[in-house]
């Protein structure tokens, strides 16, 4: 990505497998700076949808979710590593610490910081990147 571009966004996967301190650039995690910067936990990602289609039974389904996603994290490190190739501390920690189900009062007020300041930006022209369309709106 570097080789045609000034910067680059690297999530997921391929983010975790990354060393920073072995790399050519300049790195941020994107959290760490949030969380310097606001002094407020940083949400990656939320589960939304319209109305009408969060129903009590979704709400539960997530609940469910949760509930066998915290009492099998042992097999969820196993799988990570057998099939992903992290190490165990870093997908224990993963699970137990980076993933939150329930949002604090905190990661609210820092969802709220982060929404205000995004409707305050003019909005960066949208481009065309491989295919997509990108831009903020």
């Amino acid at each position: 990505m570097l080789v045609e571009n000034d910067a680059a966004l690297i999530i997921g996967d391929p983010a975790l497998h990354l060393h920073p301190e072995t790399l050519p650039y300049r790195t941020l995690d994107l959290g760490a700076e949030w969380v310097a910067w606001s002094g407020l936990p940083m949400v990656f990602a939320v589960w939304a949808g319209r109305t009408e289609f969060l129903t009590a039974d979704v709400a539960e389904a997530f609940r469910a979710s949760y509930r066998w996603g915290r009492e099998h994290v042992d097999e969820m490190v196993e799988h990570a590593c057998a099939e992903r190739g992290f190490g165990k501390k870093l997908a224990r920690d993963y699970f137990t610490r980076h993933i939150v189900y329930p949002l604090s009062s905190r990661h609210l007020e820092g969802l709220a910081l982060f929404r205000k300041l995004v409707l305050a930006l003019e909005p960066a022209p949208v481009v065309a990147v491989q295919g997509y369309r990108t831009g903020v709106w």
